[in-house]
C-alpha cells in the first residue's frame, strides 16, 4: 500500500494517559506515546511493522489538555518517496469535549505541529536476544523504580499508577543499567490494545537517563530520536537495557542516550537510538501549551547577509538576520551571546532554524544543534570549525513556524 494515510483521533482530558501524566500540573501526553500510535496505524493498514523503522523523530512540542479542552489529533503518513521512505506528521487542535476530530479540519481551528518522523522499511536483522538473569549476576547495586518517580516528582513531573513502570533498576559492573518493568496490576488488562503500552515506553525513557540526576532541578522531556524500531507487540513484563551512561551537552539543556527493550524471555522488542531530551526551563513553557497559537509574525524586508569576514562572522550575521526577521527586530538588536530562549524563540522555531542553517553549510545538521549550542556565537563557532560556509547574497524570510517568548515569564506566550 503506497497511498497516503490520514488518521484522526481524539485525545480527551479524561483519558488515562492525560490523567496520570502531568508536568507542572498540566496534563501532558508523553511524546513516546506517538511511537505506539504510529505502529498501531501501520498494523491497522497491514503494513510491515517488523521491518518498519522511524528515523529523525522530532517532538516539536508536547500535547496538553485541560478541563473542557480536549485535543483533536491528525496523523498523516505520506506516500513513499524515491527511496521508499514516507514522511510521518502529527498535529493537534484544542477542541471542546465530544468534538469529532475529523470536523476540526473544516472548522477553522488552529493546528499545531507536534511530531514528525521518516518511516523506512529495513531488512536489518534485530539485535540478538539477551540473558537478563545472567546480566543480573553482574549487578553491583539496585534501586526501586519508585526512586526514579520520586526524582521526577522533584522536577514537577507526576505519574499516576496507570502510567508507571514497576520493578527494580540494576546498575551493572559494565556501567550499564538493566530494569525489569511491569504495569500496575489494574492496567494489565488493557495492554493488548497497544503495540507498546505508553507507560512502558515512558518508563523506558526514564530508565535511559537513570544513571544520575539530570543537571539541575528542571524537568527534561524528549525532543528527538535518531532511530526507533519496535518489530513486534509485547505484553507482560519486559526488560530495559541501557548499555552506557547518558551524555549531557555542555549547555546543560540537552542529554542523550540509547536503550533497548526485551520481553520476559530476553527477545528483542524495541530500540531507541540516540534518544535526546531537552530541559524545560520554567513552568510557563508547559502552561502555555493550552494557549491559542500566536499568528505568524509579519515578514518584513531584511538587510543583506554579511559577505566579508571569516566564516564564523558571516554565519553569526546570517543567523542574527534570520532571528531578527522572526522576532521583528533589526539584526543588530539580536545579542549573539544571549540564549535563544532568552531572545524569545521557542522549540518549534529552533528546530526549523536548524533546517534553515543547513542551506548555509555543506552538510546535514543534527536537529538538536541549537539546544546543544544555545546562542548565536556558539553555533557560528561550532559550524565554522566543521563546515564550509556558503551564504546567499541576500537573506530571505525564514521558513519557520511563529516564534514567541520561551523563557522569561514576563515575555509574551511561547512554546517549550
Amino acid at each position: 500500500m503506497n497511498d497516503p494515510i490520514e488518521c484522526h483521533l481524539s485525545l480527551p482530558h479524561d483519558d488515562f494517559i492525560m490523567q496520570n501524566h502531568r508536568i507542572h500540573q498540566v496534563s501532558v501526553m508523553p511524546g513516546a506515546t506517538f511511537l505506539d500510535i504510529v505502529y498501531r496505524i501501520l498494523r491497522a493498514q497491514d503494513l510491515d511493522t517488523e521491518r518498519a523503522t522511524l528515523r529523525d523523530v522530532l517532538f516539536a512540542e508536547p500535547m496538553a489538555t485541560a478541563v473542557g479542552r480536549d485535543l483533536a489529533v491528525r496523523v498523516t503518513i505520506g506516500a513513499p518517496d524515491a527511496t521508499g521512505a514516507r514522511p510521518v506528521e502529527a498535529a493537534g487542535a484544542i477542541v471542546a469535549p465530544g468534538t469529532d476530530p475529523a470536523t476540526a479540519e473544516s472548522d477553522g481551528i488552529p493546528w499545531r505541529p507536534h511530531f514528525s518522523a521518516r518511516l523506512e522499511f529495513t531488512d536489518e536483522p534485530p539485535p540478538p536476544p539477551i540473558d537478563p538473569r545472567a546480566l543480573l549476576t553482574r549487578a553491583r547495586g539496585s534501586r526501586d523504580m519508585a526512586e526514579l518517580y520520586r526524582q521526577a516528582r522533584s522536577e514537577d513531573i507526576e505519574h499516576g499508577p496507570p502510567m508507571k513502570g514497576f520493578g527494580e533498576l540494576h546498575l551493572l559492573d559494565t556501567g550499564g543499567l538493566l530494569a525489569r518493568l511491569e504495569l500496575d496490576p489494574a492496567s494489565r488488562d488493557q495492554e493488548s490494545a497497544f503495540h507498546l503500552h505508553p507507560a512502558k515506553l515512558d518508563a523506558a525513557t526514564l530508565v535511559t537517563f537513570g544513571h544520575r540526576p539530570p543537571p539541575g532541578p528542571d524537568p527534561f522531556i524528549p525532543v528527538h530520536i535518531a532511530r526507533f524500531r519496535a518489530p513486534r507487540a509485547v505484553t507482560g513484563p519486559c526488560w530495559v537495557h541501557v548499555p552506557t551512561a547518558e551524555t549531557v551537552a555542555p549547555s546543560g539543556d540537552l542529554m542523550h542516550n540509547d536503550c533497548l527493550v526485551y520481553d520476559e524471555q530476553g527477545r528483542f522488542v524495541a530500540e531507541f537510538t540516540k534518544l535526546s531530551c531537552k530541559r524545560v526551563r520554567h513552568a510557563g513553557l508547559i502552561t502555555r501549551l493550552l494557549d491559542t497559537p500566536p499568528a505568524p509574525p509579519e515578514q518584513r524586508p531584511r538587510p543583506a547577509a554579511a559577505t566579508g569576514g571569516d566564516p564564523e562572522q558571516r554565519l553569526a550575521a546570517h543567523l542574527r538576520t534570520l532571528i531578527g526577521g522572526l522576532l521583528g527586530r533589526a539584526p543588530d538588536a539580536v545579542d549573539p551571546r544571549r540564549g535563544f530562549y532568552e531572545l524569545g524563540l521557542d522549540s518549534v522555531t529552533l528546530l526549523a532554524l536548524s533546517t534553515e542553517l543547513e542551506k548555509a553549510v555543506d552538510g546535514r545538521l543534527y536537529p538538536t544543534l541549537l539546544f546543544e549550542h544555545p546562542d548565536v556565537a556558539s553555533v557560528a563557532r561550532h559550524l565554522a570549525q566543521r563546515h564550509t560556509v556558503t551564504l546567499p547574497a541576500e537573506d530571505r524570510p525564514a521558513a519557520a513556524p511563529s516564534a514567541a517568548a520561551d523563557t522569561a515569564p514576563a515575555q509574551p506566550p511561547g512554546r517549550p
